[in-house]
């Protein structure tokens, strides 16, 4: 679903959204953050790929990730630039069931964090982000296909 294809008011709802999550300096840094440590926490294997990091690398891996796949959404980005993020940040030990995860703690980020979060807000952000992570996953399974190739 591009961006573009959503309805005046589904843009207006997800752009306010996403706005109330990064109004402030302070709100995005605590966003991020927040998203950050409960990916990590989501699962062991996370939290193995992610201690490789530092938490500055950390966040900004994941706030790159959020404003490519929105542009990916709104047909600003191609499959190329998801794949140059995938080559720049995507630890080969990444599965695609991780990239579920990443969307379900985006998504509990954004209810913690928009204080006008509700079930519309919820379907707009998936149907945003929801190309992006389904082509990140594509990837990664390419990107197996051919070590698995390679072995």
């Amino acid at each position: 679903m591009l961006l573009s294809k959503l309805k005046d008011n589904e843009k207006a709802l997800f752009n306010g959204s996403f706005d109330r999550c990064m109004e402030t300096c302070e709100a995005d840094i605590n966003f991020v953050s927040f998203f950050c440590s409960n990916l990590r926490s989501s699962d062991s294997k996370i939290a193995e790929i992610f201690d490789q990091f530092t938490i500055n690398q950390r966040v900004h891996f994941l706030r790159h990730s959020i404003y490519l796949i929105i542009e990916f959404s709104e047909g600003r980005k191609t499959l190329d630039d998801l794949r140059l993020l995938a080559n720049e940040y995507l630890d080969s030990a990444v599965q695609p069931y991780m990239l579920d995860l990443w969307l379900y703690n985006l998504i509990f980020a954004v209810a913690e964090f928009d204080r006008e979060f509700d079930m519309d807000a919820k379907t707009v952000w998936l149907r945003v982000m929801s190309p992006g992570i389904n082509a990140l996953k594509l990837i990664v399974k390419q990107r197996k296909a051919k070590q698995s190739l390679l072995l």
